[in-house]
């Protein structure tokens, strides 16, 4: 079992794959849950950072809404403002996701360290 950091120390941010991979099982798993609320569509398929939300797998406007906020969700991010546009792919979507969970550890890291003088 690995030894937690000391209490008040700053855990170093996770590696770019690591973090890509749990980001990855997150949209998959929202992405599950999406498509299942639909009948007859087919579940997820593998290799899914090159499919299009809207050609691919076939969500309309208002699927990729309750996708992206249960995303929000799921991650505790704020995603109003993504770029819809280059999110219609998951590839540009999942890279998104990771750069805003990446900042949100960094933001939350500065917030824990000791105010210096």
């Amino acid at each position: 079992m690995a030894a937690s950091p000391p209490h008040g120390a700053l855990t170093p941010p996770p590696r770019r794959d690591a973090l890509r991979q749990r980001v990855l099982r997150q949209v998959e798993a929202t992405l599950a849950s999406t498509l299942a609320a639909v009948p007859g569509r087919p579940p997820v398929p593998p290799g899914i950072e090159s499919l299009s939300l809207v050609d691919d797998l076939g969500l309309d406007s208002v699927q990729i809404v309750r996708l992206l906020t249960e995303l929000e969700h799921r991650l505790d991010l704020a995603l109003e403002d993504i770029d819809l546009d280059a999110s219609l792919s998951l590839g540009p979507l999942l890279d998104q996701l990771v750069c805003r969970v990446r900042a949100s550890i960094a933001c939350s890291d500065r917030r824990q360290r000791p105010a210096s003088r």
